[in-house]
C-alpha cells in the first residue's frame, strides 16, 4: 500500500490494518471495499452505526 508522504498517517494506517481496518494515508475510511463487496445503503447505515 503507498501511503506517499504521511509518515504518522503511513504508521497509524498500517496498525489499522493489522486489524484488518483498512484506512488511506490520511486515515480517512473509505467505500472502495464495501462496494467491491457488493454491499449497498443498509449495509452502510450498519457500518456507520457501528463506527
Amino acid at each position: 500500500m503507498d501511503y506517499g508522504n504521511y509518515e504518522k498517517g503511513r504508521a497509524f494506517a498500517e496498525k489499522l490494518q493489522r486489524a484488518n481496518i483498512i484506512v488511506d494515508c490520511a486515515v480517512r475510511i473509505g467505500t472502495c471495499e464495501i462496494t467491491r463487496r457488493e454491499m449497498k445503503e443498509n449495509e452502510m447505515a450498519k457500518i456507520a452505526e457501528l463506527v
